[in-house]
């Protein structure tokens, strides 16, 4: 594999894993009524958002520094 073909795959891949998240977020948050514990659900929900976006800069600037 090429140097664009792996990026475009481990892109793709952590697009994957971000979709994931993303449903399984929704799911708990349409659950936490149940519980009674919406307030940690919502936190939790966005520390991983946090870690989300801060992985995808990281990405973006060690791409951008190796062109």
């Amino acid at each position: 594999m090429t140097a664009p073909q792996v990026t475009r795959f481990l892109l793709r891949l952590l697009a994957g894993i971000f979709a994931c998240q993303v449903f399984f977020m929704a799911y708990g948050a349409a659950k936490c009524k149940e519980l009674n514990r919406c307030s940690e659900a919502a936190e939790r929900i966005e520390n991983v958002f946090n870690v989300m976006i801060a992985t995808t800069l990281s990405l973006l600037v060690g791409k951008g520094s190796r062109e």
